[in-house]
């Protein structure tokens, strides 16, 4: 099933993380309409140029001009949600006003708020680790006083604070200074969950680059990361992918359908010794990664997306049996413009975030404060090895102020792979 997408015009939503899929669907779709929100009360306009420059795309800075577009001068055929946050605004576009729509739509609940979420899988039978909710700073000062060995999360809020782990209350006490500092008078009101650690585990996972209404592709990828710094992956059949990965997409799967969920799929499951799988963090998206090895590792992305907009399940077409992606980091780029430079024949295999190209100088403009991951290297194979090569020699020709880019971390990554295969997690 192939349709010619030349004569398409495709509107990607995005928030500057994920311009590398648009940059992808413009070799396939005849226009691809870029936007990032950018609209404050004292916008600026820096966050009003991603995707300035960039080869393919159309820089566009109000979006319900395209929506509404009385003079029929963009004619989009299908709406692109790679994230989440703008469930709503999908239903619109699909139920209200017909349109093809790739998104999450309201599944997009199941990654924001992690204690429903919670409470929903465990309603399905899945195991889950224990969470438990604390209102304002001095009450979680006085319970993480009394326990050690917990996760900090927080829902919907990510800019607020990522997940960390408390070791101990004086190791954590500079962390809940810090973040009293920044929430301020919130802090009283503010809302944290605490959840049990599974340890003595590895964590794996299955990456689904295409979920249509709780339906998954019969071939996908396996995956293991090591957390911010790399990932690896191979490509197998779903029904061969071990139970104690794939049982919760299975629990799950009418959720998904109800939702009409209709986007990329990632679970972080972790299994110790007594194998039991628990699934802590559900990513109703884009995943990063794996996301930017998508781009290189399938071949026919653009027509998954266009189908699976209207609910049919296209399967993906594999390029190689294996890949790898190595995350970059600057800590100049937390906070400033970072100018990046690597040769031609690369540009292929480099994935960067909030792009824009000026006068030929790539540059990732920053976004997010203090948010030090600007891309990534992929590489695929036919074997971890040869991946692994291909990614350090990419590695060696980036060059840019502060730029690391991590690939001492698949040494981690061969350890955990190495783990897996002796609970019966196969990795071929």
């Amino acid at each position: 099933m192939e349709d010619n997408m030349k004569d398409k015009t495709l509107c990607f939503y995005d928030s500057g993380m994920f311009i590398e899929l648009a940059i992808t669907l413009s070799k396939s779709f005849g226009r691809v309409l870029y936007f990032s929100d950018w609209v404050s009360e004292y916008p600026i306009s820096q966050d009003d140029r991603i995707g300035d420059g960039v080869p393919g795309l159309e820089r566009i800075s109000d979006f319900f001009e395209v929506v509404y577009d009385a003079d029929n001068k963009f004619n989009v055929d299908i709406y692109c949600f790679p994230s989440i946050y703008h469930g709503w605004l999908q239903i619109f576009l699909r139920d209200k006003l017909g349109k093809r729509v790739w998104g999450s739509g309201l599944g997009d609940e199941l990654e924001r708020w992690r204690l429903q979420a919670n409470k929903a899988f465990a309603k399905l039978g899945l195991p889950r680790p224990t969470m438990i909710e604390i209102e304002g700073m001095k009450s979680l000062r006085a319970h993480l006083k009394t326990v050690e060995d917990k996760y900090i999360k927080v829902s919907e809020y990510r800019g607020s604070g990522e997940t960390w782990h408390h070791e101990n209350y004086e190791l954590s006490e500079p962390i809940l200074d810090e973040m009293a500092h920044e929430l301020g008078k919130e802090q009283e009101v503010f809302k944290w969950l605490v959840e049990d650690p599974i340890n003595d585990a590895i964590e794996v996972g299955t990456d689904i680059p295409n979920c249509i209404d709780g339906m998954f592709p019969t071939k996908t990828i396996q995956g293991v990361e090591d957390k911010d710094c790399a990932y690896a992956c191979v490509v197998k059949d779903y029904a061969d992918i071990s139970p104690l990965i794939t049982d919760f997409n299975k629990a799950v799967a009418p959720l998904l359908k109800k939702y009409k969920y209709r986007n990329f799929m990632s679970t972080e499951i972790r299994v110790g010794k007594d194998k039991v799988p628990y699934m802590i963090d559900f990513t109703a998206r884009y995943p990063s990664p794996p996301g930017e090895i998508y781009l290189e590792l399938i071949s026919n992305l653009a027509e998954m997306i266009w189908y699976g907009a209207e609910g049919i399940l296209i399967e993906p077409k594999f390029a190689a049996k294996y890949a790898i992606e190595v995350m970059i980091n600057s800590e100049w780029a937390e906070n400033k413009w970072q100018t990046i430079n690597f040769p031609p024949e690369v540009r292929q295999w480099v994935k960067l975030r909030n792009l824009a190209i000026i006068n030929g100088t790539y540059c990732v403009i920053p976004r997010y404060k203090d948010f030090a991951n600007i891309g990534a290297v992929v590489s695929i194979g036919n074997t971890l090895e040869e991946c692994e090569k291909k990614a350090n020699d990419i590695a060696d020709k980036i060059k840019g102020y502060g730029v690391v880019v991590k690939t001492a971390s698949i040494e981690r990554i061969k350890k955990t792979i190495s783990k897996a295969e002796k609970l019966g997690i196969k990795f071929d």
